[in-house]
């Protein structure tokens, strides 16, 4: 296929998960109801990924923390010699797994969508305060942890609340998310940003940078202003070939070009027990929806639209399966 060696396997290992947010994209559901591949089996597809020149091994959910097992699934990852990241609402976080994450280097990234009346709105439980605990504890054990602030249109314009936690903690990353018309937040109107919105975050996310050089950098997906066309053309390459050095796993091992689709098995390339054998007309069919992607995206820049890569990606994605 012509496809260099992947760094990185990413796996949603359960879809399993206690939270009803408004804007999960992907089809999570409660405890037990989805199919997992047992930690035994996720042991020899590490070893196998290790072995082909793999490097890091990265959970998402669901909810990460609820896959039972998954203590011994980040320390084997470690043992074999994989680096460790997961992404987790940070509710059930404890100590015993917050020593395994620390021994482990493990990157965490927190879902984290402050302050206690946004939280809520969006997650629709109170745990804010026991996330923030949780999150102190891991910073004061010396975890790398990565706070993940959706943006919607009702926040927008004040990011103040995710600037100064980050900030008086030292954290020195965090990633402003754009609310993409995915999964549940495909039907919610009232969160969704327009592109004059989608502007006024890009100006926003420019001027943190700026003003917080060297203490908090704001990173974000690719987003662009009809001003930015040039930078866009610059990163066609980078967009329509993100994906290269990941393999995305779903929970029933199944590989898909990308998580974020409209449904990622619209685009299955193989299974996580053969990573070497990616079927090549799916993938060549997902290249050429990306091609179509990047073109979309142009013409809404010239058009005067501001754009979310993701969301334009979405979009050819729904026309190129029906």
């Amino acid at each position: 296929m012509g496809v260099r060696a992947r760094r990185t396997l990413s796996a949603i290992i359960t879809l399993s998960c206690d939270g009803k947010c408004r804007h999960c994209y992907i089809n999570s559901q409660p405890t037990g109801e989805s199919p997992e591949l047992s930690p035994d089996i996720w042991q020899g597809v590490l070893e196998s990924f290790h072995s082909m020149g793999g490097e890091e091994f990265c959970v998402h959910g669901g909810e990460t923390l609820l896959y039972d097992g998954i203590g011994e699934l980040i320390k084997c990852a470690h043992d074999i010699g994989l680096r460790t990241s997961m992404i987790t609402n940070g509710i059930h976080l404890n100590y015993e797994l917050n020593e395994i994450l620390s021994a482990c280097s493990t990157y965490v990234l927190v879902s984290l969508d402050g302050p206690a009346e946004n939280y809520e709105y969006i997650r629709q439980v109170d745990k804010l305060d026991i996330v923030i605990n949780n999150m102190d504890r891991l910073l004061k054990m010396g975890v790398q942890v990565h706070p993940i602030h959706m943006v919607h249109k009702l926040n927008v314009r004040d990011l103040k609340w995710i600037v100064v936690f980050c900030l008086s903690r030292s954290i020195p990353v965090v990633t402003l998310s754009p609310i993409v018309p995915l999964g549940r937040a495909e039907y919610l109107e009232e969160l969704l940003l327009s592109p004059d919105e989608l502007s006024i975050f890009i100006g926003s996310l420019n001027e943190l940078n700026r003003s917080h050089h060297g203490r908090v950098k704001f990173v974000t997906q690719s987003v662009y202003r009809p001003e930015d066309e040039s930078m866009y053309l610059a990163d066609e390459e980078k967009l329509k070939s993100y994906d290269e050095d990941y393999y995305f796993a779903l929970n029933d091992g199944k590989l898909t070009a990308d998580f974020d689709l409209p449904d990622p098995r619209d685009f299955i390339l193989g299974d996580v027990f053969h990573l070497g054998e990616l079927d090549e007309q799916a993938y060549m069919r997902y290249r050429s929806m990306l091609d179509g992607a990047f073109l979309r995206g142009l013409a809404e820049l010239r058009a005067g639209r501001a754009i979310n890569w993701y969301e334009v990606v979405r979009s050819e994605a729904l026309e190129s399966v029906n």
